[in-house]
């Protein structure tokens, strides 16, 4: 999806020269944009607009919403509602007790023993992205290829296992951030229980 500011089009009132624009999707700051294109997943060095991977949204409705912020300290918003529909597609954290990744569910809320593959499904890459895999605040690996398997991948493209019994029983949650080429950081997580 690309998104950007439209001064001939956007209901903003101008009150002079733009400093800066913050776009929010769903109510939390996505990006800020101090480029001339105030493009919302930020602009290339080459002045095109980067796409925004819309799997990483939920399908359903969301607002997306424009915050100008001009030299003279004033604002004024636009917002802007759309609709994801990816089907199946929606990116989402979700475990296996199998390393080829067959019969998945969703992590959350999941009670879970043993080893699983803890995985960013589905397993089509996110382009030129970085992936960030945490449990419990500690950084556990980082993947810039698919499949995003917390463990790692193996040779034959199977997903390694990671083991649960290294933590003790109770709670605990699982944070994946997907950096985006425009140093975007979009942000899932999932809590389980061991």
């Amino acid at each position: 999806m690309y998104a950007y500011l439209d001064p001939k089009h956007a209901t903003i009132t101008f009150k002079g020269p733009i400093d800066r624009v913050e776009f929010s999707i769903d109510g939390k700051l996505f990006s800020t944009e101090g480029d001339l294109a105030y493009d919302l997943a930020r602009t290339r060095s080459n002045g095109r607009a980067y796409g925004l991977d819309t799997t990483l949204l939920g399908n359903g409705s969301h607002t997306v919403s424009a915050r100008v912020l001009f030299k003279n300290g004033t604002n004024s918003t636009s917002t802007a509602k759309v609709t994801v529909g990816n089907g199946a597609t929606a990116r989402s954290i979700r475990v296996y007790t199998r390393a080829d990744r067959a019969g998945s569910v969703p992590l959350v809320d999941a009670r879970l023993s043993g080893k699983v593959a803890i995985h960013l499904a589905p397993t089509t890459p996110i382009a030129n992205s970085t992936v960030r895999f945490s449990i419990d605040g500690n950084v556990v690996s980082t993947d810039t290829t698919a499949p995003y398997d917390m463990a790692g991948t193996a040779a034959n493209g199977t997903a390694k296992l990671f083991d649960l019994r290294t933590r003790t029983a109770g709670c605990h949650t699982v944070k994946v951030e997907v950096r985006l080429p425009s140093d975007v950081v979009v942000v899932r997580v999932a809590a389980f229980t061991t």
